[in-house]
């Protein structure tokens, strides 16, 4: 049996090929699916809220994975702290948790599938917002 955890985060899409992964460029799915397989020791597949192109932000963006083993509360702050050390300052992850009702958001779908959650996702399309990845922009 899998246990399924959903990932709230945000990225700077800036210097990203879009969020899904492509051979030989760099993604954001890429990225956080290589950095918690790292962590977790195990190949893990993330499936996005959505798609986005090359260049587009995200202020708020919804993951799932599945893992064999379940994952405890206290372990998943831990998790979330270790990736957001690792993904560096475009990548934000703001939680972590499992599937369930007890802790799912309002606009999360009840089969806890993030690809039918679009009505909760916030995209913004090559904007800058406050509070993530304010890395390479000046303000003048």
């Amino acid at each position: 049996m899998a246990f399924r955890y959903f990932i709230k985060l945000a990225y700077n899409g800036k210097d990203f090929h879009g969020w899904q992964v492509q051979q030989g460029v760099r993604t954001v799915q890429g990225e956080l699916e290589e950095a918690l397989s790292k962590v977790l020791r195990n190949r893990i597949q993330l499936m996005g809220c959505g798609r986005t192109d090359s260049g587009v932000h995200a202020k708020l963006f919804y993951a799932h994975f599945d893992h064999l083993e379940k994952i405890h509360e206290d372990e998943l702050e831990q998790l979330a702290f270790k990736l957001n050390k690792m993904l560096g300052k475009e990548i934000a992850i703001y939680r972590i948790f499992p599937v369930g009702k007890k802790h799912m958001p309002v606009l999360m779908p009840p089969g806890g599938h993030t690809s039918t959650a679009s009505p909760g996702k916030r995209i913004l399309l090559k904007q800058i917002f406050p509070g993530i990845c304010m890395v390479n922009w000046m303000w003048s």
